[in-house]
């Protein structure tokens, strides 16, 4: 405990200011879910973007690669499971009051003889942290009534 306290106070402020704001938020995505369902707090996560000045193309992903840094070391400490979904939702929330807008994905594969899901969030239609083409190794859901660029016909 001693250890982690240090290391909390060796990062800058701006740096230990979200790390604390992604563990919040994932303990919110996490409390929403149980609470109201994903419908509710997919809309809350996805509401999130301010009308912050937009950030150059490497600008935006020098950002997302920040807060998703931050995020995972949050889920990775927190007291409760973090799943893919509940870091996505964290991850789409922070980066809207960034003035980010991402978008939600879900797929699914068959894994052993079972059906293994998976969600992950896109920047401008590219996966945001995949280690690999994610769409690839999951069949991507689209909800009906929707494209695959996630706007409404």
């Amino acid at each position: 405990m001693r250890r982690r306290l240090r290391a909390l106070r060796a990062l800058s402020p701006r740096d230990a200011g979200l790390l604390v704001e992604a563990w919040i938020a994932l303990l919110g995505a996490d409390v929403g879910l149980r609470l109201w369902g994903l419908r509710r707090v997919q809309a809350w996560a996805a509401a999130g973007c301010l009308t912050r000045p937009r950030l150059g193309e490497d600008g935006a992903w020098d950002r997302i690669k920040s807060v998703q840094r931050w995020v995972g070391a949050a889920a990775h400490r927190h007291l409760l499971p973090m799943t893919c979904l509940r870091r996505g939702l964290a991850t789409q929330w922070l980066l809207g009051r960034r003035g980010i807008r991402t978008e939600l994905r879900f797929g699914v594969r068959r894994d052993a003889g079972r059906l293994a899901a998976h969600a992950w969030l896109e920047y401008r239609g590219m996966p945001v942290g995949e280690a690999e083409a994610v769409e690839e190794r999951f069949a991507l859901l689209v909800a009906q009534g929707e494209s695959r660029t996630g706007a409404a016909p």
